[in-house]
């Protein structure tokens, strides 16, 4: 008996435009969902000055309570180490070598 189901197949063509505009407006409902982010991101920024708050800070509006809070950052002031020079063999200082005694 044969395997009825394949491992591949080919889609029919009213099945693969139906699955292409689905598709498309997936990606058109993704679009408006970031556009109305930006436009919140937008409004909830134009009222920092409002209550007095720094808009160079991080903000978290919460509606349910309603209340702002300071988002803290991480730290991202963080020294930096300082490489380790590495040295030409050929143009580097001769280091003195150490005489051992012979006794």
């Amino acid at each position: 008996m044969k395997n009825p189901f394949k491992k591949r197949k080919k889609i029919e063509e009213e099945d693969l435009i139906e699955i292409k505009k689905r598709e498309e407006l997936m990606n058109q409902h993704v679009l408006i969902v970031q556009a109305l982010e930006n436009e919140l991101r937008g409004f909830l920024g134009s009222k920092l000055s409002k209550y007095g708050l720094d808009s160079q800070k991080d903000w978290r509006f919460d509606t349910k309570s309603g209340t702002i809070k300071e988002v803290k950052r991480p730290q991202q002031n963080m020294p930096m180490p300082t490489p380790t020079p590495i040295e030409d063999p050929a143009t580097a200082p001769k280091k003195p070598v150490k005489k051992t005694s012979t006794k």
